[in-house]
């Protein structure tokens, strides 16, 4: 992030606002995603520079496309765009060990939950790169504080995609435990509680997105 604040300050003129909104948020999104695809090391340091200022860049160029032609917001696809390129070229460059490490160095201070309820805190901290109960359970608390209809909108996106994925293989210990179930619960927040205003409609709405995810997941 600070690299592309450094391309976007030489780039742009001295009045223009620099990285706001997903201009900003990809590169962080990406350096985070660098840093746990990538093994540390001085090679995937460059590496997640570099990816930050594709992000950016891609930002850059899409926004006004989307905005303009579709009235949609960029979101996260400039993230996407840049990580998966730098995923996919990781084999053809053995300086980029990918990462190996598993533990986080978290402490396993949660006591033994639901399969339920141990899936849903570690599908929603995967959305910082960090798949750990703890993590989840106080992005949990923020969430709530923040605002409760989201946080409803969070559990009940991440159970249809449960569901789902239960349903289709009949094994609901691996549907729970699935780690990208972040996916049916993000879309859920978006469509009940971000883009619509929150009604029985917009949940409705929100649930069948979340299924739908949740099925291109899979097919993904």
């Amino acid at each position: 992030a600070v690299q592309s604040v450094l391309a976007a300050a030489l780039i742009s003129p001295p009045s223009a606002r620099i990285l706001t909104g997903a201009a900003a948020l990809s590169p962080v999104f990406t350096g985070m995603g660098i840093g746990h695809l990538i093994a540390p090391s001085f090679a995937g340091v460059i590496a997640a520079m570099i990816a930050g200022i594709a992000a950016w860049a891609c930002a850059v160029a899409i926004t006004p496309c989307l905005r303009d032609q579709f009235r949609l917001p960029p979101l996260s696809l400039p993230f996407v765009f840049a990580s998966v390129i730098i995923t996919l070229a990781i084999g053809n460059y053995p300086l980029l060990p990918p990462a190996s490490v598993t533990d986080l160095w978290l402490p396993h201070i949660m006591p033994t939950l639901p399969r339920v309820v141990d899936g849903f805190f570690i599908s929603l901290s995967s959305l910082l790169f960090l798949p750990h109960a703890l993590v989840g359970f106080l992005l949990t608390v923020l969430i709530a504080w923040h605002s409760r209809i989201l946080l409803f909108l969070a559990v009940a996106g991440y159970l249809m995609g449960g569901v789902v994925r239960g349903l289709g293989s009949g094994h609901w210990t691996a549907a729970w435990a699935s780690t990208d179930g972040f996916n049916p619960l993000l879309v859920a927040m978006a469509v009940g509680g971000v883009f619509l205003v929150p009604s029985w409609r917009s949940l409705v709405l929100a649930l069948i997105a979340a299924v739908g995810c949740a099925i291109i997941g899979d097919a993904l």
